[in-house]
């Protein structure tokens, strides 16, 4: 007899999912502000900075709805349609807004308040899923947990930020590799501020989900963990092919201004 995965097991898995695609929507997203930032004026920037507001606002959303769903209770959850469009709308309109404050600074200090920013903003949409579930008999909130979830995640979330857009690892030879730790440092930092945000709403003493029919949550979860990843992976593949070719120096490499060099070289 084949032995079904325990309730752990899953839980683990879609932890670990969420957390995934919190990683890939934060490289995704980087990628877009760099875009934003090779723009030459503030109307070729704006598609780019939607764009960075709509992949990481998802993805947010999307690790949100994973990391309850990976919480193994007894009952099915639901959510209200009307504030679950809102928290997912608002999440891409305060992406968007820190996408555009981080394509216009590289300052230190600004860069950091843009990582407790989206700290914040994290902390906002976390109690606004576990609001839009309609526990019941209700959560009551353990302020230690929720003051230790917005400090964790604005340690761990500024320094992404800073190791994502810092000048000084900005004309670094290892940046790219830099740049996929911020993102790692990012989905885990926002994970395990999730795992302390939903232990300080003490789920595991809820009994029901009102809204269990108007948006299942196995739905969304399917939605946020199936389709959502793949999308972040298409647009993950066409921000490398537009990516300039670059030389072993880490300069764009242009083929035709080779050709004059050697050009020149030959009339002296």
């Amino acid at each position: 007899m084949n032995e079904a995965l325990q309730p752990t097991d899953s839980s683990l898995l879609l932890w670990l999912l969420a957390a995934v695609v919190a990683m890939l929507a934060a490289h995704v997203c980087q990628g877009w502000v760099y875009e934003a930032q090779r723009a030459p004026g503030l109307r070729q920037r704006w598609p780019a900075l939607a764009a960075a507001g709509a992949t990481l606002g998802t993805g947010l959303c999307s690790a949100m709805l994973l990391a309850m769903s990976a919480q193994g209770l007894l009952f099915a959850i639901g959510y209200r349609a009307w504030p679950a469009v809102g928290l997912w709308l608002g999440a891409m309109l305060g992406c968007a807004l820190l996408a555009a404050a981080l394509a216009a600074t590289r300052r230190a200090w600004l860069l950091l308040i843009c990582g407790a920013g989206l700290a914040l903003l994290a902390a906002a949409l976390h109690f606004g899923w576990l609001w839009a579930a309609g526990f019941r008999p209700g959560v009551v909130w353990r302020r230690d947990f929720m003051a230790a979830s917005a400090i964790f995640m604005v340690i761990g979330l500024g320094a992404a930020v800073w190791l994502s857009f810092s000048d000084l690892l900005k004309d670094s030879e290892k940046r790219t590799l830099w740049r996929l730790c911020a993102a790692a440092l990012l989905g885990l930092s926002l994970a395990g501020g999730q795992e302390l945000m939903i232990h300080a709403a003490g789920l595991t003493y809820q009994q029901g989900s009102i809204y269990e029919q108007q948006l299942p949550g196995s739905i969304l979860s399917l939605v946020a963990g199936v389709l959502v990843p793949l999308v972040l992976t298409v647009m993950a593949i066409d921000l490398l092919l537009r990516r300039p070719t670059r030389s072993r120096h880490g300069h764009s490499f242009n083929p035709q201004k080779r050709r004059k060099r050697r050009h020149r070289a030959r009339t002296l």
